[in-house]
């Protein structure tokens, strides 16, 4: 019998993959994540850490959204997530399967930087939205409060993670 992940953790962020790693690490909880989607970290022969952005930095706009830094559309991210997800559970054979396996897939993102709103946009009904209080997340969300409520996207504003847990 094959297993299948019903649930994947993933880290998106604008910081580094080293960075990410090295609290996930000391929490003891790095095991927990399926993925981690960031800039790319190395050492070099005097080890100074150089990063390295995720998308191509180089090239204005490179991934032609217009919310996110050059270096990283969370928004491009979440919807290669999403792709890979889908194609991970089975081939289907048309589109309408693949819009069936999207409604099938309940997301819960959490942010609080300006560049989450993108990925935010691309949630759908039944998922769940968690903008941190007091950032800048929350304040877009809040000037679109309608957006959500039409899509059917749960808002729970946290400022402690407990906050999240009976939401």
């Amino acid at each position: 019998m094959d297993l299948v992940v019903l649930l994947w953790l993933v880290v998106l962020s604008d910081a580094n993959i080293f960075f990410i790693n090295t609290i996930l690490k000391q929490k003891n909880i790095d095991n927990f994540f399926t993925k981690i989607i960031s800039n790319y970290a190395e050492f070099d022969e005097k080890e100074r850490m150089r990063i390295f952005p995720k998308q191509d930095y180089y090239h204005k706009k490179a991934h032609g959204c217009a919310n996110c830094p050059h270096n990283l559309c969370k928004g491009k991210e979440l919807r290669e997530i999403i792709r890979e997800r889908i194609s991970e559970r089975e081939e289907r054979e048309s589109e309408r399967e693949r819009e069936r396996e999207r409604e099938e897939i309940q997301i819960s993102y959490f942010g609080d930087g300006k560049n989450d709103f993108c990925a935010a946009l691309e949630l759908k009904k039944g998922d769940l939205l968690f903008p941190r209080k007091g950032k800048s997340l929350e304040e877009l969300v809040e000037k679109e409060k309608e957006r959500w409520e039409e899509k059917g996207v749960g808002v729970c504003v946290w400022e402690h993670g407990d906050e999240c847990w009976d939401f």
